[in-house]
């Protein structure tokens, strides 16, 4: 009898050490990572570009801040459109996929302010293509166009690229500040990080933040984006691409804490193996000491 009760001191101490390392490994994984799936796309097509108005537009250039931020308070969940600039000949040039928010900063009984404008559903799809460059335009009521300029990269061993070149928004002050000015302002944003190699796309689904400096300074934050200019499959996108680096270090984290729960997983799979294991053999040693002689 003394055997069996060492038997079963040694098998609850073992149980007992494999529940403290199980909770020891659950406490150090308490991160929760939540994706939220694009809502559905729709397909606008390309109308032909409508002259502007005749005044002339104030225009601010600026270099880009591109940064990762969340995403900005909205009352409404901002739409993820689907856009196509096409060649004369019906083959797309440009297809992007992407939510477009803007904060556009204004000064109101002297206090500073922002207003959120985001590319509406309603956007129409404009701009012109050639082999080297290419604008996507998207206007939408009450005077907003969003300009998107794409190049062609050559590299010195005469490797193609396409390039976001340059960002620009057109829109009226009277409409974000109820004010009486009307005149027409512009402000760009040149040099994007935006890039990759010739018949692949750029995607970052995490937010990219770009600062328009000007006078009344834009923030611009992109989302749930992939674009691919140029080179462009029939449908759909090329393959692999140039994913951001904001992405690339979500998935990195996401590895990493996966490897403590497959950890701690198998450190308990074998402290119950060793814990049967021990039962049996001290079970069996315990039978052969009390085993009658002949």
């Amino acid at each position: 009898m003394t055997g069996e009760k060492e038997s079963l001191i040694l098998l609850l101490g073992l149980c007992f050490t494999s529940l403290v390392l199980c909770q020891e490994g659950s406490n150090g994984t308490s991160t929760t990572v939540t994706s939220t799936a694009p809502s559905p796309t729709s397909t606008t097509t390309t109308p032909t570009p409508t002259p502007t108005t005749s005044r002339s537009p104030q225009t601010s250039t600026s270099t880009p801040q591109e940064t990762t931020t969340a995403k900005p308070s909205t009352t409404a969940k901002p739409f993820n459109g689907f856009y196509e600039l096409k060649w004369p000949n019906d083959t797309v040039c440009v297809r992007a996929t992407m939510t477009a928010v803007f904060a556009i900063t204004y000064k109101a009984k002297e206090q500073t302010t922002n207003a959120t404008v985001t590319v509406p559903k309603s956007s129409k799809v404009g701009g012109e293509c050639s082999e080297t460059r290419a604008t996507m335009t998207l206007s939408w009521e009450k005077g907003y166009q969003f300009n998107l300029s794409f190049e062609v990269k050559t590299s010195a061993d005469s490797e193609k690229s396409w390039a976001l070149t340059s960002m620009a928004l057109t829109y009226d002050p009277s409409v974000v500040t109820n004010s009486s000015t009307s005149t027409p302002t512009t402000v760009q944003l040149m040099n994007t990080s935006i890039t990759s190699s010739f018949g692949q796309p750029y995607s970052c689904k995490s937010n990219l933040e770009f600062v328009f400096k000007a006078a009344q300074p834009v923030n611009l934050q992109l989302s749930e984006l992939t674009v691919q200019a140029f080179q462009v499959p029939e449908k759909d996108f090329g393959p692999d691409g140039t994913v951001c680096v904001a992405d690339v270090s979500e998935n990195k984290k996401m590895s990493e804490n996966n490897v403590i729960p497959v950890a701690v997983a198998g450190t308990l799979a074998a402290l119950i193996l060793i814990i049967i294991v021990a039962y049996f053999v001290m079970k069996a040693r315990n039978n052969n000491q009390y085993k009658p002689m002949e």
